[in-house]
């Protein structure tokens, strides 16, 4: 397994697995460190909505803690799962479940069913996961007193069905390669003239000015006030560019955001890619301004 799978696994080692796990009334307080969900509160959600369609359960509790365990952020809600990371940036990182792919250990799953849990394995054709939500009895009952809701390792009753799942975040996707900023070019040449100096740059519809210096520096500033017989007064942030031998333009801001420029129609128009630091991505547009270089 990858280095964050293995951490996956060493996480969900510290759920008990016995038959009853962690029980949200034998022991609240653990329950509530593991799902952020108090017994108390669940008992009077029940009683309200005793005869209702949607019962509260802890499992969306226990795959945010997960998540947050692990590392994952910016998800806004685990049951809209695909949708959250694309919002983050990180759709790459869903997998529906039509793909044929298999969900593996650290997966958080996102079920056909309104509900949500960790994979932690394979029991030969069976899914093996953590989940909380898992009463000893159905709901609704006519009476909620003796209820409960218990964090524990579930082993499906039959061969794993990929029609039981929409799909699930890949924890290899979300914290892989695929997610990162591309590379520096190593392959360098001396930029041209045109290039230095000052530029009007379109960021998801915002303007910003960039300046590009010949020692390689580079700084965007969003005051669009500044003139431009000099360098910026006001600066927002910082980088370095290299451009290469096929005119590619490749800025790593101090960041972690690398964004890649190609000439347009003439050597006062630039198209390009911005990608995050956390592998969003937005299209660019970049037209020169009339300036002076004092550098």
């Amino acid at each position: 397994m990858s280095a964050k799978r293995d951490d996956a696994g060493e996480i969900l080692k510290r759920i008990p697995k016995t038959p009853e796990g962690i029980r949200s009334d034998k022991q609240p307080d653990v329950f509530l460190q593991w799902t952020g969900y108090k017994h108390e509160d669940m008992m009077k959600s029940w009683r309200e909505n005793m005869k209702g369609p949607k019962l509260l359960t802890a499992c969306a509790g226990f795959a945010s803690k997960f998540g947050g365990l692990i590392g994952i952020t910016g998800i806004g809600s685990y049951f809209e799962l695909q949708k959250s990371l694309t919002e983050a940036g990180k759709s790459h990182a869903w997998v529906p479940a039509s793909s044929g792919a298999k969900p593996q250990v650290g997966d958080i799953l996102r079920h056909t069913v309104f509900h949500v849990d960790v994979a932690a394995g394979w029991d030969g054709p069976k899914l093996v996961r953590v989940a909380a939500g898992q009463s000893s009895h159905p709901r609704p009952t006519n009476n909620v007193e003796n209820e409960f809701d218990a964090l524990k390792w579930v082993t499906g009753s039959g061969a794993y069905n990929p029609a039981n799942l929409q799909g699930w975040l890949d924890l290899d996707k979300y914290f892989g390669a695929s997610a990162a900023p591309g590379p520096i070019p190593t392959r360098t040449v001396p930029p041209p003239e045109w290039l230095f100096g000052w530029w009007r740059v379109n960021w998801r519809g915002d303007p910003y000015r960039y300046f590009f210096y010949r020692d390689g520096t580079v700084e965007w500033t969003e005051n669009l006030q500044q003139p431009t017989l000099r360098p910026p007064l006001i600066i927002d942030g910082t980088g370095t560019f290299v451009f290469d031998s096929l005119g590619k333009i490749t800025i790593q801001w101090e960041s972690g955001s690398v964004e890649t420029f190609s000439r347009g129609a003439s050597t006062r128009e630039l198209r390009g890619t911005w990608v995050g630091s956390n592998g969003s991505q937005a299209q660019l547009a970049a037209s020169k301004l009339d300036s002076r270089l004092i550098a």
